[in-house]
């Protein structure tokens, strides 16, 4: 069986194993998961599973590139980032 082990507080994964340690530090934790991630997959530390990847995109490069002042640059990625 594969396990995530990730940091309890934030849920980033530190590593991915089969074999567990006796003992790991009291800031991690052992999540168990059904196999390695691999190609397109990734681990997600809000939901700590593994998900699919989202597929690369060039849409972002493209609308960057297209902005023609800082401030629309600046628009560009917040839009991205969902924070407007």
């Amino acid at each position: 069986m594969w396990h995530a082990i990730i940091e309890k507080a934030s849920g980033a994964a530190v590593s991915f194993c089969t074999d567990l340690p006796a003992q790991l530090p009291s800031v991690l934790e052992a999540v168990p998961i059904d196999h390695q991630p691999g190609a397109g997959e990734r681990w997600d530390a809000a939901t700590r599973a593994v998900v699919a990847s989202p597929p690369p995109s060039n849409l972002l490069v493209d609308a960057f590139a297209a902005a023609d002042t800082t401030e629309k640059k600046i628009d560009v990625i917040a839009r991205r980032l969902g924070l407007k």
